[in-house]
């Protein structure tokens, strides 16, 4: 025991002040209550964002295919399957096939929310910062090229809870 205090001071003796006050400040933020109140919805298909980089086919009407492996696509989604390794899970939770030039709105628009249905905060692989980011990025590329529709709600919800979850930034 003592041994773990003579480490303790000679690491913290090192410390700046400003580093014990960041230190601090990132574990008590976490206390802090979350609030889910949104503004209303900026429309996104005024931005002036960059085309969807074209990639392989990942997506098809009755399946996914990610590093060589197939998954169904039947709703509702397993997202957290654990047959499947955790890098395949990665790819279904990027949404990267949302923005494939032959996806259908409305299969995608389903997948959307299978995800915010089955994807509790903070649980799973699509939680992690990762994820989670890309996920972010391409439901934003994809919403601003469909026309507003009074379903886009739950989805611009969903999208600021996962903006400004704390798990983004997530640290020890």
């Amino acid at each position: 025991m003592t041994n773990k205090f003579v480490l303790l001071f000679f690491t913290l003796r090192y410390l700046k002040p400003v580093q014990f006050y960041w230190r601090i400040y990132l574990k008590l933020i976490r206390l802090l209550p979350f609030s889910l109140d949104i503004h209303p919805a900026v429309k996104v298909s005024r931005l002036n964002l960059l085309p969807a980089v074209a990639k392989y086919s990942s997506f098809s009407d009755t399946h996914f295919f990610f590093l060589n492996q197939f998954g169904t696509n039947v709703l509702p989604l397993a997202w957290n399957a654990p047959e499947m390794n955790k890098l395949w899970l990665y790819n279904l939770h990027y949404f990267d096939y949302l923005n494939q030039e032959q996806i259908d709105k409305t299969i995608a628009m389903d997948l959307i929310d299978d995800w915010i249905a089955q994807n509790k905060i903070g649980a799973g692989s699509g939680w992690e910062p990762y994820p989670l980011s890309l996920r972010i990025v391409n439901w934003i590329k994809f919403l601003a090229k469909q026309e507003a529709d009074a379903d886009l709600i739950k989805i611009n919800q969903s999208l600021f809870l996962q903006a400004t979850c704390r798990l983004l930034t997530k640290r020890l």
